[in-house]
């Protein structure tokens, strides 16, 4: 999927939005990282930490994650305007991908050696 929203951008923001909106497609460019990226954090943060139990750890990190992107969101958008929310939504999409890989792989919650 966000292969396909990439290459096409400008084909389905003519088809949705109309030519006028034209330049929206390169925000879609930019926001097109996000379903692999969700798909790899929910993977991690609510299919593995939630259903181990550690709800704890989850919400601290979305909690985290949430409070960052609003503060940067003060900053970027007077300069960036909505380039600056789709890089950012990016790069808070992609801390949370990180830190919940990160607390599966320190907590060995994929460990599938004393399996039988």
């Amino acid at each position: 999927i966000s292969i396909l929203l990439f290459v096409f951008a400008d084909i389905i923001t003519d088809i949705l939005l109309g030519k006028n909106f034209i330049a929206a497609s390169n925000i879609l460019r930019i926001l097109s990282i996000l379903p692999f990226l969700i798909s790899l954090s929910n993977v991690f943060g609510i299919q593995i930490m939630l259903s181990l139990g550690y709800d704890k750890a989850f919400n601290k990190i979305i909690s985290s994650a949430a409070v960052l992107h609003i503060i940067f969101l003060f900053v970027l958008i007077p300069n960036y305007f909505s380039v600056g929310v789709a890089v950012l939504m990016v790069i808070t999409e992609t801390l949370v991908t990180i830190l919940t890989i990160m607390f599966v792989k320190r907590k060995n919650l994929l460990d599938f050696k004393n399996e039988v």
